[in-house]
């Protein structure tokens, strides 16, 4: 029987508690897992691991994951977990592994859901990427505009609890909001990204213009910068990064500051994991491999916009300013956090 249990960097502080987490594989029949850390011995959940099948190919009859919450103090340091299996009542097989108890609360428990609001323009299609790497195609469910490789979200609503629990991770056009229709697990966390929204407008005007399959092509084509923002022939061009951290939504022209304290909550909520900056995608994505124990992956940068730069007049700026004011705030804030993050958790 084999007994994996997961690298050190699982083990960190969530709501006060330490998670340990791993996977047992065997023929033998797993009724009961235990985990012993210190004086505390702890009944660990026991879940399918479909990927932990795939990978050994039928090599063992029975094959589970395992997670258990155990108290223990902070900043304790070296701590031997105890892994215990149990056939019926008969004791299998025991596994012991020394690691190193971190410190910091500020990590996300490994076994959560992830959530990634795709906001276009800002560097999304190049997330979703290393998101298809790091979890596998298999394990990614795609939100989007519906076609052959692509679900929309009637189809996420079709899906039933227990199909929703195999997925490691949901990317798409989405707003915040989506793990109220997602049952049971140890939680979800939500990941996105901002981009300055000036700059976030222009790219979205240019890969318009710039893409003649775009459904939009034919009624921007010909419009100045400013013209498609008054246009309305698009919601993206009036404070949609709000709109999407917010999870609110409204008539184009008509967005309150109630919209900008929702987003403002939710981004200050316990499972905002990661709000990062287009403008600062390699301290972006490091931040994300620390907080959700990613490997190091070399990226394309994809999906970019084409084109020569746009030269603005003051009218194109003066429109884009007006009709995403709350998307400027949201984008100062979101640099704070951002700051704070990286002093937290990437600065020694």
């Amino acid at each position: 029987m084999h007994i994996f249990i997961d690298e050190p960097v699982s083990y960190q502080f969530v709501r006060g508690l330490m998670v340990v987490r791993g996977w047992v594989a065997g023929n033998q029949k797993i009724d009961r897992i235990l985990v012993t850390v210190g004086e505390d011995v702890v009944q660990a959940d026991i879940f399918d691991r479909a990927d932990v099948e795939i990978k050994l190919d039928g090599e063992c009859d029975q094959v589970c994951g395992f997670r258990c919450e155990v108290e223990c103090a902070r900043g304790v340091g070296e701590q031997v977990v105890e892994v215990s299996v149990y056939s019926s009542d008969n004791l299998v097989k025991e596994k012991h592994r020394r690691i190193l108890v971190l410190k910091s609360d500020l990590s996300v428990d490994p076994d959560s859901q992830l959530v990634v609001l795709h906001i276009p323009k800002t560097a999304g299609t190049t997330l979703r990427g290393i998101v298809d790497d790091v979890y596998g195609d298999r394990f990614v469910y795609p939100i989007y505009e519906k076609n052959d490789v692509n679900h929309d979200f009637s189809d996420f609503l079709k899906l039933s609890n227990e199909e929703k629990a195999k997925i490691r991770c949901f990317i798409g056009h989405v707003h915040y909001g989506l793990h109220a229709h997602i049952d049971g697990g140890p939680g979800v966390q939500y990941l996105s990204v901002l981009r300055d929204p000036v700059s976030r407008v222009v790219s979205l005007y240019r890969h318009i213009i710039g893409t003649s399959w775009h459904p939009l092509y034919d009624d921007v084509m010909g419009m100045s910068v400013a013209d498609f923002v008054v246009s309305g022939v698009t919601k993206q061009t009036n404070n949609h990064q709000a709109r999407v951290i917010s999870g609110k939504d409204c008539e184009y022209g008509e967005c309150d500051n109630s919209m900008l304290i929702g987003a403002l909550k939710n981004i200050a909520s316990p499972n905002f994991a990661v709000l990062g900056l287009t403008e600062r995608f390699d301290d972006t994505y490091r931040l994300i491999r620390s907080m959700f124990n990613w490997p190091k992956l070399d990226y394309k940068t994809r999906n970019v916009s084409k084109g020569e730069a746009l030269e603005l007049s003051a009218r194109d700026t003066d429109a884009i300013i007006e009709y995403n004011e709350l998307d400027i705030e949201l984008y100062k804030r979101g640099e704070q956090l951002f700051d704070l993050q990286i002093d937290q958790i990437l600065k020694p």
